[in-house]
């Protein structure tokens, strides 16, 4: 029997496609350790996939949608969370892009990773407060 270390956390869990999906093992685990998930979905195609996954928990696991290419939908995603819960412990970004034409090739060019890589680490938590 799994240790429910994540008994009382909420986590939201974005990037569940299939249950090949990372982002579904991930939640499966977070879940078996006690934790309560909200979902989202990326458009109507993924939707009905997602659902059946996420019945697993129970058919009131929320679960919305959102594409994180459009603010508003982002926006409206965490309203949702939001009426859903008054806080978040655990957040899975789970999403990966690439041009439908890339054949193999990196998507992003060495500028852009530089800049990456020199983006300052953030501090812990209680060296801001």
């Amino acid at each position: 029997m799994t240790q429910q270390v994540l008994a009382g956390k909420t986590g939201v869990v974005f990037g569940v496609a299939n249950k090949r999906s990372i982002a579904w093992a991930i939640a499966k685990a977070w879940a078996a350790a006690g934790a309560r998930l909200i979902f989202n979905y990326q458009g109507e195609r993924l939707k009905e996939n997602v659902e059946e996954l996420t019945g697993e928990f129970g058919e009131k696991t929320p679960l919305f949608p959102c594409d994180v290419t459009s603010d508003d939908e982002i926006k409206a995603f965490f309203e949702n969370v939001r009426a859903q819960t008054d806080h978040v412990d655990l957040m899975l970004h789970s999403l990966a892009y690439a041009p439908r034409d890339n054949s193999g090739a990196p998507a992003v060019c060495d500028e852009e990773m530089q800049a990456i890589a020199t983006v300052p680490r953030l501090r812990p938590l209680a060296a801001l407060i």
